[in-house]
């Protein structure tokens, strides 16, 4: 400044250089740590905004699923609770009573929503039925009576009942979504007589 207002133009010359080669600098430090490397999990600038690619094949299978079902296409099932409760990464808000609250207009409002994109875009687009359960044998129960063709769950639940789908005829598939980490993971178990809904 001291340069401009002294009229210095080889000060205010260097100066302008200083502030484009700095610029260019972190122009390209962020382009090539995000871009070139896009797909490094080890990679902590990277946030990806949509799940792996091998979750689409099972995305289509549920959208097929939810056209030709009546009733509720997929439950969302969290259950631990308490301090065990990891509200940092479940999918489903511990507190039931709040499971019909939402500010926006966030479907379902069982869901802990932001923990959870982009997968309710794709249960909107696809007009699933969703809902969300937290208790284990109410899970079982739906499990043995009803059979929902689509059940989600996180393998770091401890409560998810993975023997009693794998049981009731339930294929699983585990997903990553968006960035690296096992708490970033799912799993989606479809029903056997939905098998053929689902690309091998």
């Amino acid at each position: 400044m001291e340069a401009l207002s002294a009229d210095d133009v080889t000060g205010v010359a260097v100066s302008a250089l200083v502030l484009v080669l700095i610029t260019a600098l972190v122009g390209n430090v962020a382009a090539t740590t995000v871009y070139s490397n896009a797909h490094e999990d080890a990679n902590p600038l990277v946030q990806f905004a949509q799940p792996q690619e091998e979750l689409r094949g099972d995305l289509v299978a549920m959208d097929r699923i939810a056209r030709d079902n009546q009733g509720t296409d997929v439950v969302v099932y969290y259950g631990e609770s308490g301090d065990a409760f990891d509200e940092g990464s479940a999918y489903v808000q511990a507190d039931r009573d709040q499971w019909g609250e939402a500010f926006w207009n966030l479907r379902p409002t069982c869901l802990k929503w932001y923990n959870t994109l982009p997968l309710p875009w794709y249960f909107a687009s696809g007009e699933m039925e969703t809902v969300c359960e937290n208790d284990r044998e109410a899970l079982n129960g739906m499990i043995e009576d009803g059979q929902p063709p689509v059940v989600i769950t996180q393998p770091f639940d401890g409560t998810a009942p993975t023997e009693r789908l794998r049981a009731a005829g339930y294929e699983k598939r585990t997903h990553q979504l968006r960035t690296g980490g096992y708490k970033n993971t799912f799993v989606v178990w479809i029903h056997e007589s939905q098998a053929d809904q689902r690309p091998s």
